[in-house]
């Protein structure tokens, strides 16, 4: 199982094992985050990543070259990831030093099967091959709406270096 959400029209997907829990950005958190690149949660400080700025140059417009990446279009079915919640993904890390990944929307619970798993194409933009080497596409037999859209399998060690590999 993973979870998986979206960021500027795409599709990212993180193994379950990896997240320890899921927690509603509020914009104190923004503000720690702005000044510190850190937050405190449960009295500790908890590094953190901003997948957006991460990915593009400039985080309110995405790349031109991630623009022409395949994508399904729209389905009139609702998920909740259409409902913009801003999180913070906790993943477990090595060494006890665990981290956070700030996504923009509520993440879901989805089954890729491994059949649906390829690697990622070389011609791929090179912001999404430094973060993940995989993506799955759903069968066209499948009634889920993320059919046909591509969604890419992050590693989580490419984007924070005390990640486990799960």
């Amino acid at each position: 199982k993973t979870i998986v959400f979206p960021l500027a029209h795409y599709w990212f997907a993180l193994p379950v094992p990896a997240i320890l829990r899921v927690i509603r950005f509020d914009e104190g958190m923004a503000a720690e985050m702005a000044r510190n690149g850190f937050v405190m949660l449960d009295g500790q400080p908890l590094s953190t990543v901003d997948l957006r700025s991460r990915l593009f140059a400039d985080p309110t417009n995405p790349s031109p070259q991630l623009a022409q990446l395949p994508s399904a279009s729209s389905s009139p079915e609702v998920s909740l990831a259409d409902a913009t919640v801003p999180c913070l993904l906790t993943i477990q890390a090595n060494r006890g030093k665990n981290w956070a990944l700030r996504v923009d929307h509520l993440p879901e619970l989805l089954e890729l099967p491994l059949s649906c798993v390829h690697p990622i194409s070389s011609t791929a933009p090179p912001n999404i091959r430094a973060i993940a080497h995989h993506m799955a596409i759903l069968s066209s037999q499948s009634s889920h709406y993320l059919a046909h859209r591509p969604i890419f399998l992050m590693d989580l060690t490419t984007i924070h270096p005390h990640s486990q590999v799960v």
